[in-house]
């Protein structure tokens, strides 16, 4: 059972991390306004999210793309603010509230979620997994070539090999100050081994002895991804909610 300054630490920390989690997952101005997702590799003019909305249950963090009229931004705000239930928000509610409007503003969009987690801390174990860096960069080609032509940028970036070739990945894919987040891939053939769980633990391993909060997140139908959270226990604390424009 969890004592009451580790609870206040780990509230602190987690709303910390939703607050800080629309720089972590967009590329933004002075004024916070998104311009596009913060990924290595992704164009200056890429489109960013109608609105992405982060929310932590009791709470929630409202961002925008710019251009979009006052009077309907404000309006939506206040739909928002006004729709929890019981002190909770709920994400039907939040999706509804997200078609209406885009109804409203005359676009046609996808409304996206699913959970945001942080990793708590791993111990050491032996692992096949290796660490890929410049030195050994040929080891990703041909099959995780943007991996390897943005290794730089994406570091760490954890392995496992067969024959010479990564044939499951785990590597950074968005940064800030506080807290790294990691994509995962694992070949076709070599998946339901074990390779993702092995990777994601020595990725989160690494980033945390550098001093920052390993993330990961998904889709709410991603059930392979949602099992892998579940069997490396990390702990939810957030859910986005994207709308794309279409």
């Amino acid at each position: 059972m969890l004592n009451e300054k580790t609870k206040i630490d780990k509230n602190a920390l987690e709303r910390r991390l939703v607050n800080s989690r629309p720089g972590l997952l967009f590329r933004t101005d002075s004024s916070g306004m998104l311009l596009g997702i913060n990924e290595p590799g992704q164009p200056k003019n890429d489109q960013a999210p109608i609105v992405y909305i982060c929310l932590d249950g009791g709470s929630l963090v409202i961002r925008h793309k710019s251009g979009l009229p006052p009077a309907w931004l404000l309006h939506l705000k206040r739909e928002m603010e006004a729709a929890a239930v019981g002190g909770k928000y709920i994400v039907a509610r939040m999706e509804k509230i997200l078609h209406v409007a885009a109804m409203a503003l005359g676009t046609k969009v996808a409304i996206e979620h699913g959970p945001a987690f942080y990793i708590p801390q791993m111990e050491d174990r032996v692992t096949e997994v290796i660490e890929v860096t410049a030195s050994n960069r040929d080891c990703l080609e041909p099959v995780f070539a943007y991996t390897a032509a943005h290794l730089e940028s994406i570091q760490p970036c954890m392995a496992i090999i067969v024959d010479g070739k990564a044939v499951a990945i785990c590597r950074t894919v968005r940064r800030t100050s506080l807290a790294v987040e990691c994509g995962v891939h694992t070949l076709e053939p070599y998946r339901k081994r074990g390779f993702a769980f092995e990777c994601v633990h020595s990725w989160a391993k690494k980033v945390q002895t550098e001093g920052l909060i390993p993330c990961y997140s998904t889709h709410e139908e991603n059930k392979a991804s949602l099992a892998l959270a579940k069997k490396m226990e990390m702990i939810r604390y957030a859910t986005d909610i994207t709308c794309i424009g279409l």
